[in-house]
Protein backbone atom coordinates (compact mmCIF):
# COMPACT_ATOMS: atom_id res chain seq x y z
CA UNK A 1 0.00 0.00 0.00
CA UNK A 2 1.25 3.23 -0.45
CA UNK A 3 -0.48 6.20 1.99
CA UNK A 4 -1.80 3.22 4.35
CA UNK A 5 -2.70 3.64 7.78
CA UNK A 6 -2.51 0.98 10.27
CA UNK A 7 -3.38 0.69 13.71
CA UNK A 8 -1.40 -1.41 15.94
CA UNK A 9 -3.11 -2.17 18.51
CA UNK A 10 -2.36 -3.34 22.41
CA UNK A 11 -2.84 -3.78 25.85
CA UNK A 12 -0.30 -1.83 28.67
CA UNK A 13 2.75 -3.30 28.42
CA UNK A 14 2.12 -6.37 25.97
CA UNK A 15 4.81 -4.85 23.38
CA UNK A 16 4.10 -2.63 21.04
CA UNK A 17 7.30 -1.11 21.38
CA UNK A 18 9.46 -4.35 20.62
CA UNK A 19 6.88 -5.07 17.89
CA UNK A 20 7.62 -1.66 16.22
CA UNK A 21 11.45 -2.29 16.50
CA UNK A 22 10.79 -5.85 14.90
CA UNK A 23 8.70 -4.59 12.06
CA UNK A 24 11.59 -1.87 11.62
CA UNK A 25 13.96 -4.63 11.67
CA UNK A 26 11.83 -6.72 8.92
CA UNK A 27 11.37 -3.62 6.56
CA UNK A 28 14.95 -3.37 6.58
CA UNK A 29 16.21 -6.66 5.97
CA UNK A 30 13.58 -6.91 3.02
CA UNK A 31 14.75 -3.73 1.34
CA UNK A 32 18.25 -5.01 1.51
CA UNK A 33 17.16 -8.01 0.08
CA UNK A 34 15.99 -6.36 -2.89
CA UNK A 35 18.64 -3.77 -3.29
CA UNK A 36 20.61 -7.14 -3.36
CA UNK A 37 18.46 -9.07 -6.48
CA UNK A 38 19.03 -5.57 -8.46
CA UNK A 39 21.81 -5.04 -8.33
CA UNK A 40 23.84 -8.65 -6.90
CA UNK A 41 25.57 -6.98 -4.34
CA UNK A 42 24.69 -5.66 -0.75
CA UNK A 43 24.29 -1.97 -0.50
CA UNK A 44 26.75 -0.31 2.37
CA UNK A 45 26.34 0.27 5.80
CA UNK A 46 25.27 4.31 4.97
CA UNK A 47 22.19 3.52 2.84
CA UNK A 48 18.96 4.73 3.51
CA UNK A 49 16.09 2.13 3.79
CA UNK A 50 13.81 4.94 4.03
CA UNK A 51 11.73 3.37 7.23
CA UNK A 52 11.58 5.97 10.45
CA UNK A 53 10.03 4.64 14.24
CA UNK A 54 10.00 7.41 16.74
CA UNK A 55 8.55 8.14 20.07
CA UNK A 56 5.44 10.39 19.48
CA UNK A 57 6.00 13.68 21.09
CA UNK A 58 3.65 17.02 19.98
CA UNK A 59 4.47 19.43 17.92
CA UNK A 60 5.71 22.10 20.15
CA UNK A 61 8.43 19.49 21.94
CA UNK A 62 8.86 17.54 18.95
CA UNK A 63 10.46 20.64 16.91
CA UNK A 64 12.47 22.03 20.56
CA UNK A 65 14.01 18.14 20.59
CA UNK A 66 15.01 18.19 17.04
CA UNK A 67 16.95 21.51 17.38
CA UNK A 68 18.38 20.48 21.03
CA UNK A 69 19.90 17.08 19.91
CA UNK A 70 17.48 15.39 21.66
CA UNK A 71 15.29 13.27 19.19
CA UNK A 72 17.10 9.84 17.88
CA UNK A 73 15.98 11.84 14.67
CA UNK A 74 17.53 14.89 15.23
CA UNK A 75 20.48 14.30 12.73
CA UNK A 76 18.37 13.81 10.13
CA UNK A 77 16.15 16.43 10.39
CA UNK A 78 18.47 19.04 11.01
CA UNK A 79 19.83 18.19 7.58
CA UNK A 80 16.80 18.61 5.88
CA UNK A 81 16.22 21.73 7.81
CA UNK A 82 19.48 23.45 6.90
CA UNK A 83 18.66 23.09 3.46
CA UNK A 84 15.18 24.68 3.49
CA UNK A 85 17.03 27.49 5.22
CA UNK A 86 19.71 27.73 2.81
CA UNK A 87 17.28 27.68 0.02
CA UNK A 88 15.46 30.55 1.48
CA UNK A 89 18.28 32.62 2.71
CA UNK A 90 19.64 32.47 -0.86
CA UNK A 91 16.34 33.43 -2.34
CA UNK A 92 15.82 36.58 -0.36
CA UNK A 93 19.08 37.46 1.16
CA UNK A 94 21.47 36.67 -2.01
CA UNK A 95 23.94 39.33 -1.49
CA UNK A 96 24.16 38.27 2.34
CA UNK A 97 24.30 34.54 0.96
CA UNK A 98 27.59 34.83 -1.06
CA UNK A 99 29.48 37.69 1.29
CA UNK A 100 28.96 35.45 4.14
CA UNK A 101 30.31 32.32 2.34
CA UNK A 102 27.28 29.93 2.45
CA UNK A 103 27.50 29.42 -0.79
CA UNK A 104 30.23 26.73 0.74
CA UNK A 105 27.88 26.16 3.34
CA UNK A 106 25.21 24.86 0.38
CA UNK A 107 27.52 21.88 -0.54
CA UNK A 108 27.35 20.17 3.54
CA UNK A 109 24.38 21.76 4.72
CA UNK A 110 25.19 19.56 8.20
CA UNK A 111 27.87 21.80 9.14
CA UNK A 112 25.56 24.76 9.07
CA UNK A 113 25.31 26.88 12.24
CA UNK A 114 21.76 27.48 12.87
CA UNK A 115 21.98 30.75 14.94
CA UNK A 116 23.80 32.03 11.80
CA UNK A 117 20.78 32.41 10.06
CA UNK A 118 18.51 33.37 12.49
CA UNK A 119 19.33 37.35 12.02
CA UNK A 120 19.02 37.34 8.06
CA UNK A 121 16.09 35.53 8.47
CA UNK A 122 14.43 36.13 11.50
CA UNK A 123 12.99 33.80 13.70
CA UNK A 124 9.05 33.50 12.56
CA UNK A 125 10.81 32.24 8.67
CA UNK A 126 12.67 29.73 10.61
CA UNK A 127 9.04 28.90 13.07
CA UNK A 128 7.80 28.41 9.65
CA UNK A 129 9.95 26.53 8.09
CA UNK A 130 10.19 23.88 11.15
CA UNK A 131 7.08 21.76 9.65
CA UNK A 132 7.81 22.33 6.55
CA UNK A 133 11.44 20.17 6.89
CA UNK A 134 9.32 17.81 9.06
CA UNK A 135 6.64 16.95 6.68
CA UNK A 136 10.10 16.71 3.62
CA UNK A 137 11.39 14.38 5.75
CA UNK A 138 8.40 12.10 6.42
CA UNK A 139 7.54 12.73 2.48
CA UNK A 140 10.57 10.68 1.59
CA UNK A 141 10.17 7.79 3.97
CA UNK A 142 8.70 4.54 2.64
CA UNK A 143 6.94 3.26 6.35
CA UNK A 144 6.76 5.60 9.61
CA UNK A 145 6.52 3.29 12.74
CA UNK A 146 5.13 5.75 15.55
CA UNK A 147 5.18 4.63 18.96
CA UNK A 148 2.49 6.71 20.98
CA UNK A 149 2.52 6.59 24.72
CA UNK A 150 0.79 4.84 27.06
CA UNK A 151 -2.18 6.71 28.87
CA UNK A 152 -4.27 6.41 32.27
CA UNK A 153 -7.88 6.55 33.02
CA UNK A 154 -7.59 10.25 32.87
CA UNK A 155 -5.75 10.82 30.18
CA UNK A 156 -8.04 10.43 27.06
CA UNK A 157 -8.02 13.85 26.43
CA UNK A 158 -4.21 13.95 25.87
CA UNK A 159 -4.99 10.39 23.68
CA UNK A 160 -7.58 13.01 21.21
CA UNK A 161 -4.89 15.61 21.57
CA UNK A 162 -2.21 13.05 20.12
CA UNK A 163 -4.10 11.64 17.23
CA UNK A 164 -5.41 14.73 15.94
CA UNK A 165 -1.62 15.74 15.48
CA UNK A 166 -0.74 12.24 14.10
CA UNK A 167 -4.10 12.76 11.14
CA UNK A 168 -2.56 16.09 10.65
CA UNK A 169 0.70 14.33 9.89
CA UNK A 170 -0.41 11.60 8.21
CA UNK A 171 -3.09 14.02 5.80
CA UNK A 172 -0.19 16.11 4.68
CA UNK A 173 2.19 13.46 3.83
CA UNK A 174 -0.69 11.52 1.84
CA UNK A 175 -1.86 14.82 0.02
CA UNK A 176 0.95 14.32 -2.61
CA UNK A 177 0.18 11.55 -5.02
CA UNK A 178 3.27 9.26 -5.26
CA UNK A 179 5.11 10.41 -2.62
CA UNK A 180 3.06 8.97 0.14
CA UNK A 181 4.18 7.16 3.03
CA UNK A 182 2.79 4.19 5.14
CA UNK A 183 1.77 4.85 8.89
CA UNK A 184 1.98 2.14 11.43
CA UNK A 185 0.81 3.23 14.71
CA UNK A 186 0.80 1.54 18.47
CA UNK A 187 -1.93 2.18 20.10
CA UNK A 188 -3.17 1.13 23.73
CA UNK A 189 -6.31 -1.35 23.13
CA UNK A 190 -7.59 0.29 26.47
CA UNK A 191 -8.52 3.47 25.23
CA UNK A 192 -8.80 2.65 21.43
CA UNK A 193 -12.27 3.82 20.77
CA UNK A 194 -14.27 7.34 20.11
CA UNK A 195 -12.14 8.81 17.50
CA UNK A 196 -12.91 9.60 14.07
CA UNK A 197 -8.89 8.76 13.21
CA UNK A 198 -9.85 4.66 14.31
CA UNK A 199 -12.50 4.75 10.80
CA UNK A 200 -9.42 5.56 8.46
CA UNK A 201 -7.13 2.74 10.37
CA UNK A 202 -6.57 -1.06 9.08
CA UNK A 203 -6.81 -2.53 13.03
CA UNK A 204 -4.39 -5.27 13.54
CA UNK A 205 -4.21 -6.60 17.55
CA UNK A 206 -0.96 -7.81 19.27
CA UNK A 207 -2.00 -11.36 20.27
CA UNK A 208 -0.90 -11.51 24.00
CA UNK A 209 1.44 -14.25 24.96
CA UNK A 210 0.66 -17.16 26.44
CA UNK A 211 1.33 -18.44 29.80
CA UNK A 212 3.63 -21.17 27.91
CA UNK A 213 5.75 -18.61 25.41
CA UNK A 214 6.28 -16.38 28.46
CA UNK A 215 7.68 -19.27 30.56
CA UNK A 216 9.81 -20.17 27.79
CA UNK A 217 11.26 -16.40 27.42
CA UNK A 218 12.29 -17.15 31.38
CA UNK A 219 14.14 -20.42 30.30
CA UNK A 220 15.45 -19.17 27.28
CA UNK A 221 17.34 -16.25 29.42
CA UNK A 222 17.97 -18.05 32.28
CA UNK A 223 18.46 -21.89 30.90
CA UNK A 224 15.75 -23.51 33.78
CA UNK A 225 13.00 -22.13 35.48
CA UNK A 226 14.98 -21.82 38.71
CA UNK A 227 14.55 -20.31 41.58
CA UNK A 228 10.71 -20.82 40.40
CA UNK A 229 8.72 -23.81 40.18
CA UNK A 230 7.49 -25.01 37.16
CA UNK A 231 4.14 -24.54 38.86
CA UNK A 232 4.87 -21.04 40.37
CA UNK A 233 6.55 -19.57 36.95
CA UNK A 234 3.43 -20.78 35.01
CA UNK A 235 1.20 -18.84 37.97
CA UNK A 236 2.78 -15.95 37.01
CA UNK A 237 2.46 -16.09 33.34
CA UNK A 238 -1.23 -16.57 34.23
CA UNK A 239 -1.44 -13.63 36.86
CA UNK A 240 0.45 -11.59 33.74
CA UNK A 241 -2.34 -12.45 31.70
CA UNK A 242 0.13 -12.72 28.90
CA UNK A 243 1.32 -8.76 29.06
CA UNK A 244 5.21 -8.92 29.48
CA UNK A 245 5.58 -5.30 31.60
CA UNK A 246 3.51 -7.56 34.34
CA UNK A 247 5.39 -10.92 33.96
CA UNK A 248 8.34 -8.99 34.61
CA UNK A 249 6.70 -6.86 37.89
CA UNK A 250 5.50 -9.90 39.11
CA UNK A 251 8.96 -11.62 38.74
CA UNK A 252 10.35 -9.24 40.80
CA UNK A 253 7.96 -9.00 43.59
CA UNK A 254 8.31 -12.46 43.85
CA UNK A 255 11.90 -12.71 44.23
CA UNK A 256 11.97 -9.63 46.68
CA UNK A 257 10.13 -11.79 48.92
CA UNK A 258 12.49 -14.95 48.17
CA UNK A 259 15.28 -12.99 49.37
CA UNK A 260 13.85 -11.28 52.28
CA UNK A 261 12.22 -14.58 53.66
CA UNK A 262 14.47 -17.32 52.68
CA UNK A 263 17.79 -16.25 51.80
CA UNK A 264 17.58 -17.28 48.22
CA UNK A 265 17.30 -21.48 49.59
CA UNK A 266 14.69 -23.09 48.62
CA UNK A 267 13.11 -22.50 45.36
CA UNK A 268 9.95 -20.37 44.92
CA UNK A 269 6.42 -21.85 45.13
CA UNK A 270 2.93 -21.26 44.13
CA UNK A 271 2.46 -20.18 47.79
CA UNK A 272 5.05 -17.90 48.20
CA UNK A 273 4.11 -16.30 44.37
CA UNK A 274 0.55 -15.64 45.68
CA UNK A 275 1.59 -13.63 48.61
CA UNK A 276 4.13 -11.77 46.52
CA UNK A 277 1.35 -10.38 43.72
CA UNK A 278 -1.02 -9.28 46.10
CA UNK A 279 -4.71 -8.52 45.01
CA UNK A 280 -4.40 -4.96 45.11
CA UNK A 281 -1.65 -5.36 42.52
CA UNK A 282 -3.18 -7.53 40.11
CA UNK A 283 -6.30 -5.64 40.08
CA UNK A 284 -4.59 -2.15 39.43
CA UNK A 285 -3.33 -3.61 36.97
CA UNK A 286 -6.54 -4.70 34.83
CA UNK A 287 -8.46 -1.95 35.72
CA UNK A 288 -8.74 -0.32 32.66
CA UNK A 289 -9.85 -3.24 30.97
CA UNK A 290 -12.27 -3.75 33.44
CA UNK A 291 -13.47 -0.04 32.94
CA UNK A 292 -13.63 -1.22 29.73
CA UNK A 293 -15.32 -4.38 29.40
CA UNK A 294 -17.95 -3.04 32.41
CA UNK A 295 -18.24 0.84 31.67
CA UNK A 296 -21.45 1.14 33.32
CA UNK A 297 -21.05 -1.33 36.14
CA UNK A 298 -18.44 -0.34 38.34
CA UNK A 299 -19.84 -2.70 41.18
CA UNK A 300 -19.19 -5.73 39.00
CA UNK A 301 -15.51 -4.83 38.18
CA UNK A 302 -13.96 -5.71 41.35
CA UNK A 303 -15.91 -9.39 41.56
CA UNK A 304 -14.43 -9.91 37.96
CA UNK A 305 -10.91 -8.89 38.83
CA UNK A 306 -11.25 -11.85 41.98
CA UNK A 307 -12.71 -14.06 39.21
CA UNK A 308 -9.37 -13.39 36.53
CA UNK A 309 -6.71 -13.60 39.44
CA UNK A 310 -8.24 -16.88 41.34
CA UNK A 311 -8.48 -18.27 37.32
CA UNK A 312 -4.38 -16.91 37.65
CA UNK A 313 -3.73 -18.79 40.42
CA UNK A 314 -5.37 -21.95 40.41
CA UNK A 315 -5.65 -22.70 36.64
CA UNK A 316 -8.93 -23.94 36.22
CA UNK A 317 -12.01 -24.55 38.73
CA UNK A 318 -15.66 -25.44 38.79
CA UNK A 319 -18.06 -22.91 38.86
CA UNK A 320 -19.59 -24.27 41.88
CA UNK A 321 -15.86 -24.07 43.11
CA UNK A 322 -15.34 -20.67 42.06
CA UNK A 323 -18.45 -19.02 43.59
CA UNK A 324 -17.20 -20.75 46.75
CA UNK A 325 -13.54 -19.26 46.50
CA UNK A 326 -15.26 -15.90 46.20
CA UNK A 327 -18.02 -15.94 47.64
CA UNK A 328 -20.32 -14.66 45.01
CA UNK A 329 -23.58 -15.76 44.71
CA UNK A 330 -23.70 -18.71 41.69
CA UNK A 331 -26.00 -15.98 39.92
CA UNK A 332 -23.78 -13.21 40.17
CA UNK A 333 -20.84 -15.41 39.15
CA UNK A 334 -22.87 -16.72 36.15
CA UNK A 335 -23.56 -13.30 34.53
CA UNK A 336 -19.91 -12.27 35.35
CA UNK A 337 -19.15 -15.17 33.69
CA UNK A 338 -21.51 -14.68 30.44
CA UNK A 339 -19.67 -11.11 30.21
CA UNK A 340 -15.80 -12.04 30.65
CA UNK A 341 -16.48 -15.13 28.31
CA UNK A 342 -18.34 -12.98 25.62
CA UNK A 343 -14.89 -11.18 25.31
CA UNK A 344 -12.45 -14.18 25.29
CA UNK A 345 -10.95 -13.76 28.73
CA UNK A 346 -12.10 -17.49 30.09
CA UNK A 347 -13.79 -20.44 28.50
CA UNK A 348 -16.50 -22.57 30.45
CA UNK A 349 -16.71 -26.69 29.65
CA UNK A 350 -19.52 -28.85 30.78
CA UNK A 351 -18.10 -32.21 32.69
CA UNK A 352 -20.86 -34.24 33.83
CA UNK A 353 -23.20 -31.63 36.11
CA UNK A 354 -21.29 -28.54 36.11
CA UNK A 355 -19.11 -26.16 34.23
CA UNK A 356 -14.89 -26.30 34.12
CA UNK A 357 -13.82 -22.95 34.09
CA UNK A 358 -10.63 -21.07 33.00
CA UNK A 359 -8.78 -18.15 31.88
CA UNK A 360 -8.32 -17.93 27.93
CA UNK A 361 -4.57 -17.69 26.65
CA UNK A 362 -5.28 -14.88 24.68
CA UNK A 363 -8.31 -11.90 25.21
CA UNK A 364 -9.90 -10.42 21.91
CA UNK A 365 -10.71 -6.89 22.00
CA UNK A 366 -13.19 -6.02 25.77
CA UNK A 367 -14.82 -3.73 23.42
CA UNK A 368 -16.66 -5.31 20.87
CA UNK A 369 -17.86 -8.99 21.65
CA UNK A 370 -16.69 -11.58 19.03
CA UNK A 371 -18.22 -13.92 16.78
CA UNK A 372 -18.67 -17.42 17.38
CA UNK A 373 -15.88 -18.72 15.39
CA UNK A 374 -13.57 -19.13 17.99
CA UNK A 375 -10.11 -17.86 19.05
CA UNK A 376 -7.46 -17.42 16.26
CA UNK A 377 -4.49 -19.66 16.75
CA UNK A 378 -2.33 -18.98 19.80
CA UNK A 379 0.88 -16.42 19.17
CA UNK A 380 -1.43 -15.18 15.91
CA UNK A 381 -2.36 -11.46 15.62
CA UNK A 382 -6.13 -10.72 15.09
CA UNK A 383 -6.86 -8.49 11.99
CA UNK A 384 -9.93 -6.33 12.68
CA UNK A 385 -13.52 -6.50 14.01
CA UNK A 386 -13.96 -9.61 12.19
CA UNK A 387 -11.38 -11.91 13.89
CA UNK A 388 -13.09 -10.49 17.27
Amino acid sequence: MRGGVIGLIGLQGVGKSSALIAIETALSVKKRLKVKGDTGELPKSGYDYRVLRFKWRRQQQLFASFLNGTHPLSLAFRLKYAELLLSELKSTNSGYFSFYGFSEVEKHPETLNLRAVEKPLGQRTMRSLLPVAWNALLREQETILIDTPDYSRTDRRSMVKDLDEIYSLWDATSSISGRSPNFIIAIQKELCKGHFFFGRMEMIELAPLTPAQMRLSYVQRFKSTWPFTEDALLTLARMSRGVFRRYLRYITLSLDLWERRTERSGEIDVGLVNEAVPFEQLSEDMSLELEELFPKNRERREPAARVLIRLGQCGVRTQTQLAKDLAIKPSTLTRLLDTLEAHRYVSRKREGKGKLVSLLEKASSPSQPPSTSGPNPQGQTTNGPEDH
